[in-house]
């Protein structure tokens, strides 16, 4: 089986290996699964502010908006 660094966002069994911000940036990518499968038309926002202990997760959630797409 071929293991590729998305898989930690795109897997929806099995195990991943994943940082904390790796995990929080993945919550809205199971939760908007979540809601297409629920026929739910979602959204969210995610907001932060310079020298936040999470300043790179608006970075995160940007490099990987194709997945949550």
């Amino acid at each position: 089986m071929e293991i590729k660094l998305e898989d930690k966002y795109k897997l929806s069994k099995g195990t991943r290996f994943l940082t904390g911000a790796q995990a929080l940036v993945r919550v809205p990518i199971v939760q908007s699964r979540r809601d297409k499968q629920k026929k739910l038309n979602t959204a969210c926002y995610i907001s932060g502010y310079r020298g936040s202990p999470l300043g790179g997760y608006d970075q995160q959630i940007l490099k990987n908006k194709k997945i949550l797409e």
